[in-house]
């Protein structure tokens, strides 16, 4: 959306310019304390989301070591995860995955997530970024722990 500022100016006299160049100066610091305001306001309520977390947790009948050895395939990402339509990288603290996703229906997204954590047969952490870092980051993390049966509690 366009914005049309008019102001009206007297440059009859040296005191006409003067005004009209208050009258902008005046503008640019009104424009600039709403884009202030509005900033802060959007990065509280967006930190408000900054807390929500999502939690599931599934008992899979195979050990440990046989999850970890999928969830550390990327290749075989798309045959157990739905949206994930490709993700490639190497998976060590600190390395970038590159991943497309795509919801039903939607067009694909394509995310560059950096790993925090690689605990083998235990852990895989990483975060992911949209849009302007450290507003959406989405930390995304896999623990397992083996079960007395055997079995595989995976968070």
């Amino acid at each position: 959306m366009d914005y049309l500022f008019i102001i009206t100016a007297n440059y009859s006299t040296p005191n006409g310019l003067v005004q009209h160049i208050e009258r902008i100066n005046q503008m640019k610091l009104a424009i600039t304390a709403a884009l202030t305001v509005f900033t802060i306001a959007f990065t509280y309520g967006a930190s408000q989301f900054a807390n929500n977390k999502i939690y599931t947790e599934i008992e899979i009948d195979a050990p440990v070591h046989v999850v970890w050895q999928q969830l550390s395939d990327t290749s075989s990402y798309p045959e157990w995860n739905p949206f994930i339509k490709q993700i490639s990288g190497d998976i060590v603290k600190g390395g970038q995955l590159e991943a497309s996703i795509q919801l039903p229906g939607k067009s694909p997204m394509t995310f560059k997530p950096l790993v925090l954590k690689v605990e083998k047969n235990h852990e895989l952490r990483w975060v992911g970024k949209l849009g302007i870092k450290g507003i959406f980051d989405g930390e995304h993390y896999f623990i397992m722990e083996e079960s007395a049966d055997g079995k595989t509690i995976f968070q």
